[in-house]
């Protein structure tokens, strides 16, 4: 069995498609490769992203479900594999339709402008997934009301507390905001709703002229209706070392005859023997 310092459930894009070559330029970093590459952000940006991209480059482009996690026995290494194939084959694909520069939590990310409800609804069915498992959220002290050294039962809800489970924050009025307020550059959305952060902490005026840079490149870039039609595990062998995409699994909903493994990096934790 394979072991890692810490995981995280996300919408990975496949950097085949533009928004994920997008995404590749923009940090520098493949994490379906598991290498640094050459490659820089188009031009247009310049100088504007220096010393911007810190933690978040090391990620990759990606849209996590839930905050990063550890988990304690190779047990639950097995069955977090088990409960992302659970969660795939209750929903199908989500229209995300085009994405948005906006202020998230104090990023410059990417939004989606449709999905609100079906988001919602993929966030609660990856919370219940998860809640058998014993979980740390990484970075957070663990419970002291498990046995010595280990968390407490179950995941807390203090660990989801800051994904988009919570329904209310991902409503279709705030989505529907979400152009004007990503034109604007004045109004931070909630760490709560959809997006793929592409900066760590940035405001005032430097924000407000990287998001409108962002979104004129945007409204030309060839990038699509996005379809959100998979989960993926994400893992990390260490405190800030670069994240590794180790599997996808295809959003399938009833559709069973499309269910499929993409395995990129280290183990099928589906099979759950590391082989």
């Amino acid at each position: 069995m394979y072991s890692y310092h810490s995981y995280a459930l996300c919408w990975i894009p496949d950097e085949t498609s533009p928004l994920g070559a997008f995404g590749r330029d923009w940090t520098g970093w493949s994490p379906d490769e598991a290498m640094f590459t050459r490659s820089q952000p188009p031009f247009e940006f310049g100088s504007m992203l220096a010393g911007l991209l810190g933690e978040t480059g090391l990620h990759g482009l990606r849209a996590q479900f839930a905050p990063e996690f550890r988990v304690w026995s190779p047990r639950d290494e097995s069955v977090l594999g088990q409960a992302l194939e659970h969660v795939v084959t209750e929903t199908g694909p989500i229209e995300l339709g085009r994405l948005r520069a906006a202020h998230v939590a104090g990023r410059v990310a990417l939004v989606a402008e449709r999905g609100a409800a079906e988001l919602a609804r993929l966030a609660m069915r990856v919370r219940a997934a998860l809640s058998p498992l014993r979980l740390e959220a990484a970075g957070r002290p663990a419970a002291n009301d498990g046995p010595a050294g280990m968390p407490g039962p179950a995941i807390a809800d203090s660990i989801v507390a800051d994904s988009i489970v919570a329904g209310p924050v991902v409503a279709g009025p705030v989505i529907a905001g979400l152009g004007a307020a990503a034109d604007r550059g004045r109004r931070a959305l909630p760490e709560s709703c959809f997006h793929l952060p592409l900066t760590d902490r940035v405001s005032g005026l430097r924000a407000e002229r990287l998001l409108r840079v962002l979104q004129g490149y945007l409204d030309r870039a060839e990038f699509g209706p996005l379809v959100l039609d998979h989960l993926g595990v994400m893992a990390r062998s260490g405190t800030r070392r670069p994240a590794v995409t180790l599997f996808r699994r295809a959003l399938i909903g009833d559709d069973v005859t499309n269910a499929r493994c993409c395995p990129t990096r280290g183990p099928d934790l589906l099979r759950g023997d590391g082989s």
